[in-house]
């Protein structure tokens, strides 16, 4: 198969879809003619020519939909209580040290996170073997909590393609249902692939905002006729669409039915103090924490990750704005994050659900790389 030569920067590797010929070196999208293309309207993240501009628009699959013409189980700003749109604060440098010795205070009364890093003996490791090892890994912790049930119904949050409900179906031994949840239709979508592999197993894919979703009106028109027990999973589930899935569970009001849910975060700085659960926000408020300080920390999560750690750019040559080290800012990031996820953990409970957070891939796989691993409380 030939693939696309462009290089996107943002993900450090090249661009997956493929051109037009094997002559061309670059897919539509990224072909060296930008004069004769321009960013979609609804998603700027695909282009079009410009000749076929307005027909696009017509039939864009970004393109939104007006509230009449929604499915049932769509409820604007359900899980969410108001915008979730925040600004950026500038910090002084004095201002970060306050913040660096806050994070670590905090964070030392925290419990250890363990590392658990597990592989499924039916996920085979491909060439991509971050990609895969990370699905591996899920995928043995969802059968060591005794969650990998044929009689459930799998949920994905933040499905993308599917990848991962595709390859927990193939650990199956038995058909089951799956519903794959995301706000955009990605190409190459492997949900329908499910009943190839399995054809006696059930298959849907939504396209919705988790803000505006009313799971339990989605589960029981689209699976009206059973009560099954209830898995959710997600790998990288983007900031706070995290805290949007927990707020939507809650609001489904299907906790006699939840029986477990492993979900890996990621991008902690897209979080908002809006989408932020209940529970989380009053234990983060017994530190003081409120809408501003909220921010601040999800801001300084961004180092974890900093791309200015790896690449070794002029940035980083000539030394970050607050003084301090790449190593010192990975640390603070990384502080920051399990701040935040501690703090989901305390939300669980109006699920009745127990919460742990595990490292299940190692640093060199992904920097993104603790789950949250919740199962029933025991009575």
């Amino acid at each position: 198969m030939v693939q696309c030569q462009f290089f996107v920067a943002v993900k450090n590797r090249l661009c997956r879809m493929q051109p037009r010929t094997l002559e061309e070196r670059y897919c539509p999208t990224h072909a060296p003619r930008p004069e004769e293309r321009m960013p979609c309207t609804f998603d700027p993240s695909h282009m079009v020519l410009k000749k076929n501009f307005e027909k696009h628009l017509a039939k864009c699959n970004q393109k939104p939909i007006e509230d009449h013409d929604q499915p049932v189980y769509f409820r604007r700003d359900l899980n969410t209580t108001m915008s979730t749109d925040k600004p950026r604060i500038s910090l002084t440098n004095e201002e970060i040290y306050f913040w660096k010795s806050r994070i670590e205070g905090i964070f030392a009364s925290l419990p250890e996170i363990s590392t658990e890093i597990l592989s499924h003996p039916l996920v085979s490791i491909t060439a991509n073997v971050k990609h895969t090892s990370q699905h591996s890994s899920l995928l043995a912790h969802l059968a060591q909590n005794c969650l990998v049930d044929p009689n459930n119904l799998f949920i994905e949050f933040g499905a993308g393609r599917g990848e991962l409900s595709r390859q927990l179906n193939r650990t199956l031994p038995l058909p089951s249902q799956f519903l794959a949840i995301d706000k955009k239709r990605p190409r190459l979508s492997q949900v329908n692939l499910i009943v190839n592999d399995s054809p006696n197993s059930r298959s849907q894919k939504i396209k919705i905002d988790i803000k505006d979703l009313d799971l339990r009106k989605a589960i029981d028109q689209i699976f009206p006729e059973e009560r099954r027990g209830i898995v959710v999973y997600s790998k990288h589930l983007c900031g706070q669409a995290t805290d949007l899935t927990i707020n939507c569970l809650i609001n489904a009001e299907i906790a006699s039915r939840l029986k477990g849910i492993v979900i890996a975060f990621c991008c902690h700085q897209c979080c908002s103090f809006a989408a932020y659960p209940r529970l989380s926000k009053q234990w983060l408020q017994g530190y003081d924490i409120y809408d501003r300080e909220f921010n601040i920390l999800s801001q300084l999560s961004s180092w974890c990750v900093d791309g200015l750690r790896i690449t070794g750019s002029a940035g980083y040559l000539g030394g970050h704005s607050s003084g301090l080290v790449p190593t010192e800012r990975e640390m603070i990031g990384r502080k920051a994050k399990r701040i935040l996820d501690y703090g989901r953990l305390e939300a669980l409970n109006d699920l009745n659900m127990e919460g742990r957070l595990v490292q299940y891939v190692d640093k060199e796989k992904s920097l993104e790389n603790v789950v949250v691993i919740a199962v029933k409380r025991k009575t």
